[in-house]
């Protein structure tokens, strides 16, 4: 496999993530019209954050998107724990919000 083709693939991948992820935000938003009124502003926090740690990983990607083929790695890397903290920041949010 060359590197373009998992360049490719690994952009795919992380669009599939990120477009589950955006069904997912979503959904807790229709919910969050049913949290307690004395937990309203505290939902409503913690979904801009989750939100703008999105568009955080969605502008890492577009950055790699453009990146020259020996920066895609590094970009790649920087990409990853932007993932993970906003995969951290959802986990949190879904476990003071079930």
């Amino acid at each position: 496999m060359t590197d373009a083709h998992k360049r490719k693939e690994y952009i795919d991948s992380m669009k599939a993530r990120l477009d589950d992820l955006d069904e997912q935000i979503d959904k807790l938003e229709q919910r969050g019209e049913k949290v307690e009124q004395s937990l309203q502003q505290k939902y409503r926090e913690q979904l801009d954050d989750l939100r703008q740690r999105r568009e955080q990983a969605k502008e890492r990607l577009d950055e790699l998107r453009k990146a020259g083929e020996q920066e895609w790695h590094k970009l790649q890397e920087q990409l990853e724990h932007t993932w993970d903290a906003t995969r951290n920041s959802f986990n949190y949010f879904m476990s003071h919000f079930r």
